[in-house]
């Protein structure tokens, strides 16, 4: 099973207000799926909204989960696999955007690959403080080494001063990381884990945060055919005992055969070692032996 994996550049975008904002990208060729990631300071009682790529007509983006306090500010995260019909494709696009409430809103846009179309999520968890100098998720359940955690956290200035959202300080890798100010946002990911924390330089301060587990893809291996082959030549110019899926007979005992595979791979499958088994006539159904190596 293949890692979940960002791939391409992180976008950002900043507003002020309810006007609607454009926030230009670049789709990589490779990506499966959009997440955007959203945070606003405590005047925002209301939704954000992603509109579309390009279009800016519906709202195609699916909410991965929300978070809104009126002391600690609103976080919103959304997903578009790359299986919708409005999938904008690759190369140069532009992202609409735009708030239903006056907000100082900082908006995230990265890529994702190797990820479930099926079942993205794996699962959310969110939370506040007030005051605090970090923030542990609440403990994502069912994520697996492959999963990828992503946390984010916004903080505001409620006192006079800067402040920073640390997505680094206790161990995660940082996606966005916005300069100090009165109002900062931290964005962390960390492959497999189901807790991460983020870390703030004020603890006089207010925050409110969001966690949620993107799901790799599942790796599905299918026999789909074998032949067997005389071993009277090499690779190339050895000749075939039966046709393809047809077992070959007139096999003695101490006859030498070789034995050609077919297996389709649904994902990115790892390269590894895969082993025979072989059972004699008259075994029980379960009884088979590893095959040892040559």
């Amino acid at each position: 099973m293949a890692n979940v994996e960002r791939t391409g550049s992180v976008y950002t975008d900043t507003a002020t207000g309810t006007a609607n904002n454009d926030l230009t990208c670049t789709v990589p060729t490779d990506a499966e799926a959009a997440i955007v990631v959203g945070g606003g300071n405590f005047y925002n009682a209301a939704n954000f909204n992603i509109l579309n790529f390009d279009a800016g007509v519906t709202i195609d983006f699916d909410e991965i989960i929300t978070n809104s306090n009126t002391n600690n500010g609103t976080q919103q995260a959304y997903s578009m696999l790359d299986t919708d019909i409005n999938w904008p494709g690759s190369g140069s696009k532009t992202l609409k955007w735009s708030i239903d409430d006056t907000a100082n809103w900082i908006t995230v846009l990265f890529f994702v690959k190797n990820i479930d179309k099926d079942s993205l999520i794996v699962d959310t968890s969110s939370g506040y403080n007030d005051p605090g100098t970090y923030w542990e998720n609440p403990s994502l359940s069912g994520m697996t080494a492959a999963d990828l955690a992503i946390a984010a956290a916004f903080i505001y200035s409620y006192n006079s001063g800067s402040v920073d959202a640390d997505p680094t300080s206790y161990g995660q890798t940082a996606i966005y990381e916005s300069s100090s100010g009165s109002d900062s946002m931290g964005i962390g990911e960390e492959l497999g884990e189901d807790v991460l924390r983020l870390g703030f330089s004020n603890a006089d301060d207010y925050f409110g945060a969001i966690a949620f587990g993107i799901k790799a893809k599942s790796l599905s291996l299918t026999q789909e055919g074998y032949r067997v082959r005389n071993d009277d030549g090499s690779e190339t110019t050895a000749t075939w005992k039966a046709a393809q899926d047809t077992p070959a007979t007139g096999v003695s005992a101490s006859q030498n055969v070789r034995l050609r595979v077919i297996v389709d791979a649904e994902g990115d499958a790892p390269s590894q070692t895969y082993k025979l088994q072989y059972k004699r006539n008259g075994d029980a159904a379960s009884e088979w032996r590893d095959l040892p190596e040559a």
